[in-house]
C-alpha cells in the first residue's frame, strides 16, 4: 500500500507542475472523468482546445515520470 501511495504522490506532484490550463484539463478529464464535450461547455472553450490541453498535459506528465521517450509512445484516439 505504501508503494501505491508513493506513486500517487509522484503523479500529484507532476500534475502540480503543469501550467494551470493543462492542470485543470487533466483534473477534469482524468480525475473527475468528464468528457471533452462537457469540459468544453463548462469552460466555454473549444473541444479542440480542451483535447490539446489534455494531450499536452498527459505527455508532459509522461516525460516527468518516465523521460522523453515515453512521450513519443503515447497515442491518443478520439
Amino acid at each position: 500500500m505504501r508503494k501505491l501511495q508513493l506513486k500517487i504522490d509522484k503523479i500529484e506532484r507532476c500534475i502540480d507542475n503543469l501550467p494551470d490550463e493543462e492542470k485543470e484539463a487533466i483534473i477534469l478529464y482524468y480525475i473527475e472523468k468528464k468528457k471533452y464535450e462537457r469540459i468544453s461547455q463548462d469552460m466555454n472553450i473549444s473541444y479542440s482546445t480542451i483535447r490539446r490541453r489534455v494531450v499536452t498535459g498527459t505527455r508532459a506528465i509522461a516525460v516527468m515520470l518516465f523521460g522523453e521517450i515515453a512521450a513519443r509512445k503515447i497515442h491518443f484516439i478520439n
